[in-house]
């Protein structure tokens, strides 16, 4: 009888490899050293800043909420109106 080989698995390290934040990112490509770049990305945000991110985040995730329950809605009620249909008879055509 021949004996049967168990494949080995591919090596995974753990724990895994860290991801590179922004500004690696934007060293390694060059993006850091623009004045501009800097402004944008690394500014911090003052308190109100924050609230009107957060509460437009919010807003539009009610939006979205809405959305999603009114598309279920409107499946009620194709559910209910198609239970309420009832087909007409057939007419037997040897009769």
């Amino acid at each position: 009888q021949k004996k049967k080989y168990k494949q080995s698995n591919k090596y995974t390290p753990w724990p895994p490899a860290p991801t590179p934040s922004k500004i690696d990112i934007a060293l390694e490509t060059g993006a850091y050293w623009n004045k501009q770049w800097r402004e944008d990305n690394l500014r911090r945000l003052s308190a109100e800043q924050k609230f009107i991110k957060n509460k437009m985040l919010r807003e539009q995730q009610q939006v979205n909420k809405r959305q999603t329950l009114k598309k279920k809605f409107k499946t009620i009620k194709r559910i209910q109106k198609e239970m309420r249909f009832v087909a007409p008879r057939e007419r037997d055509s040897n009769v």
